[in-house]
């Protein structure tokens, strides 16, 4: 599921077009011709879209335990569609990062650096910031069955940032987190802020004019 998810982000974020199968919306798991050119259930998946921005606009709920229900329950696959929806309306509102942005590998420093990959899209003033991790079985080596989500996982892991972003705030679009480099961290955003309710980060600045908001974002 970890690697799934990394997958996805990298590939909706990466230079290029990303190339989505009808149907791998959710986990799938099929081989190759003739498996996976079997009948997709729309209805399911509609659905469970539906459900999904239900739960997205009941801010009744913090943030938090809407993205820990979905985490809770992994295995019906709507944490993958999540992380597929806001992606693609970050998409939607910023084509201009998406299709002529540069790409700028980011430096990760920390004693699981190994195990985290980042990278910047850029664009004018605007970045976007996607952060995955990698080798979590290694990384998670005492209980590979947890997410790697808090400080004793990631210690004082971060991704360095270029000069030019060291003061701009950054909003997590996947969680609603806003997402600083403070002064005493010399530029650098720390793993466990990365990863504080999602094992995926998609991180969009401009600034300080970045403002939180109470979710990630309306609807699509």
């Amino acid at each position: 599921m970890l690697n799934s998810l990394g997958q996805l982000l990298l590939k909706l974020t990466s230079p290029g077009i990303p190339d989505t199968y009808q149907g791998n919306e959710i986990w799938r798991f099929c081989l190759v011709d003739p498996d996976n050119r079997r009948s997709v259930d729309y209805v399911r998946r509609t659905e469970m879209l539906a459900s999904l921005q239900r739960l997205m606009e009941n801010d009744a709920v913090p943030m938090a335990s809407r993205l820990r229900e979905l985490l809770d329950n992994a295995s019906d696959g709507r944490v993958k569609m999540y992380v597929m929806w806001r992606s693609l309306i970050l998409r939607r509102e910023q084509p201009e990062v998406f299709l002529h942005g540069a790409y700028l590998p980011l430096d990760v420093a920390g004693p699981a650096k190994e195990h985290l990959c980042a990278f910047a899209r850029i664009h004018g003033e605007h970045v976007v910031v996607a952060a995955v991790p990698r080798l979590t079985a290694t990384l998670l080596r005492k209980d590979a069955s947890r997410w790697p989500l808090d400080r004793e996982v990631w210690q004082e892991t971060a991704v360095v940032l270029p000069q030019r972003f060291k003061k701009y705030r950054f909003v997590d679009r996947l969680s609603g987190e806003v997402v600083e480099a403070g002064p005493g961290q010399g530029g650098r955003l720390l793993a466990a802020d990365l990863f504080r309710s999602l094992p995926v980060a998609l991180l969009v600045g401009r600034g300080k004019r970045v403002r939180r908001s109470g979710s990630p974002g309306a609807p699509g």
